[in-house]
């Protein structure tokens, strides 16, 4: 049998400062050496690994985070737009409304919706545009209010989430295109909304003129008050009781059967029908 040659080994002394201790040694086999080692390799490559996985994922939690203050941004300019819509929509009711008084002042049967009222060119305008929803002919870009590659609902992280007051206080550095979407919107609906609001003043009084219109259109006589003979008209004529002095007479003197009806000539009701006395020739009022 071969003799088996002694296992080198290592003696490490570890010599402390005169009067510090006892002088102590350690001694190590090569074997140990190698299992120290692949111990050593393997504790290292694993901390390397773990040290690789968490820089590489700083970055994508920075990016993860940026999404979410984005779309916090980002409803939060929708939540306004909402308010605004909704005030367009108020106004247009508003301007439905002076349409149908008009069409009634006018004698017109009202429209349908998506018809047009009898309102100037620029008023015409403003309500086109509204009912055509040009608010909305830029279209959203892609991936708004969605998810993220991990099928993540942006906005939904948790401890991210926030009511309507902490919608103001979040602001990216830069601003997303479905940000900068949102802020045209916003500003196109505000820009509708205060050309309503400048249309409804002129609207009312509009208005107001045609109603005046249609009420002196009905004052004013447009048929005979009664069936007969005309003995005097309205104007100056020669004074019935002294035929050489000219008087001014304010109304109309019609020669009738008795019991001709009389009925108003404008708008208005008949509250009398009778004998005037101390007039010659006698009348009918």
């Amino acid at each position: 049998m071969p003799h088996r040659r002694p296992e080198p080994r290592y003696t490490l002394l570890i010599v402390p400062d005169p009067g510090q201790g006892e002088v102590r040694q350690v001694s190590v086999g090569v074997a140990e050496l190698r299992r120290w080692s692949v111990a050593g390799a393997i504790v290292l490559g694993a901390l390397l690994s773990v040290a690789v996985v968490g820089v590489s994922a700083f970055p994508r939690r920075d990016d993860q985070r940026q999404l979410v203050e984005e779309n916090m941004a980002l409803r939060g300019r929708l939540h306004d737009i909402e308010g605004k819509l909704q005030r367009v929509e108020e106004a247009l009711g508003r301007v439905q409304l002076y349409d149908s008084q008009l069409r009634e002042l006018l004698g017109e049967s009202p429209v349908r919706p998506g018809g047009s009222g009898p309102y100037d060119g620029h008023d015409a305008a403003i309500l086109e545009e509204a009912a055509q929803g040009s608010l909305g002919d830029t279209a959203p870009p892609d991936g708004l209010m969605g998810e993220d590659e991990d099928g993540m609902v942006l906005g939904d992280e948790e401890g991210l989430s926030m009511d309507n007051h902490a919608l103001d206080v979040i602001v990216p550095e830069e601003d997303s295109p479905a940000l900068l979407w949102a802020t045209e919107l916003d500003d196109r609906a505000g820009r509708l909304l205060a050309r309503l609001s400048a249309a409804e003043p002129r609207l009312d009084a509009m208005t107001s003129r045609v109603e005046d219109m249609v009420l002196l259109q009905a004052s004013i006589p447009h048929i005979w008050p009664s069936e007969g003979v005309l003995t005097s008209d309205f104007g100056y004529r020669r004074n019935p009781f002294n035929r050489r002095r000219w008087s001014f007479h304010n109304g109309l003197d019609i020669a009738a059967a008795k019991g001709t009806p009389v009925v108003a000539s404008a708008a208005g009701t008949v509250v009398t029908a009778g004998w005037d006395k101390g007039v010659w020739p006698p009348r009918r009022d």
